[in-house]
């Protein structure tokens, strides 16, 4: 009985003991878990590749975004340089199309000062009488003569229309303007500088070149009074008077009692 006691007091010593024991290991082991492991060198060394590699990109970031910056700028300045250019091209085309126009120009009046210039004698067409300068009057029998159309007629609707004033205008009531020596109409501007090259009505001879090819045109498709009419009226409006049984005016017969007196001029 004594044996057993003791026996189960050893036992319990020794549980004890044991408890104790693993209590005090425990708590030795828990006091070195507390300090901090040194880093091992190949993490260091790591960590360090990471921080370079880090400063390498942002190095490299900032140089490529340099070169690009210089990139960007040499392209604003070659669009600068090119617009620069074909700005000088442009003006170098535009001074060459002026220089052509000009050319042109004086090339066109050459033309109208020298159409049908062909001489003749001061006693074929001179008149006197008649307020309009010798050259002048050169010229319009020239004009007469290459296009058929009688030169007394048109010295008569010259005194008619404008009594020989080079610089005469005249204004309709339908808004249209009638200029020069033979009192051209503005609708005919556009045919008569599309195909004989005048633009300027006020100039005598192309004021004459067109008045003549216009006289020239309606005496070679109507009678003379007719023809006189269209002159006066236009085509269209002889037409409608000459349906409404209207084949004179006042102007057809002030003009051609005229073109008479010229003739008998010229005769003596």
């Amino acid at each position: 009985m004594q044996k057993y006691i003791f026996s189960k007091r050893c036992g319990l010593f020794t549980v004890v003991s044991c408890a104790v024991l693993s209590l005090a290991f425990t708590s030795a082991t828990s006091g070195k878990q507390e300090k901090a492991a040194p880093i091992p060198v190949y993490m260091a060394e790591e960590t360090n590749l990471v921080s370079l590699k880090s400063r390498w990109v942002e190095e490299m970031e900032k140089e490529t975004d340099f070169v690009q910056n210089v990139l960007e700028a040499k392209a604003r300045q070659a669009a600068a340089d090119a617009e620069a250019a074909a700005k000088a091209i442009r003006s170098a085309g535009a001074a060459e199309e002026a220089k052509a126009a000009a050319a042109r120009e004086a090339a066109k009046q050459v033309q109208l000062e020298t159409k049908f210039e062909a001489p003749v004698s001061s006693g074929d067409f001179y008149i006197e009488e008649i307020p309009l300068s010798y050259e002048l009057q050169e010229y319009t029998w020239n004009i007469t003569q290459e296009l058929g159309v009688p030169y007394e007629l048109l010295l008569a609707i010259m005194w008619h229309e404008s009594r020989f004033t080079v610089d005469a205008i005249g204004y309709n009531t339908n808004g249209t303007q009638d200029s020069g020596l033979l009192q051209i109409n503005d609708v005919n501007r556009g045919w008569l500088q599309e195909e004989l090259g005048i633009e300027d009505l006020l100039d005598p001879k192309q004021n004459i070149l067109a008045g003549a090819t216009i006289l020239s045109e309606t005496i070679s498709k109507y009678p003379e009074n007719l023809a006189l009419m269209s002159y006066q009226y236009g085509e269209s409006g002889m037409k409608s008077k000459q349906a409404k049984g209207i084949t004179t005016s006042k102007f057809v017969d002030t003009v051609l009692a005229k073109r008479d007196y010229y003739v008998s001029l010229r005769e003596n």
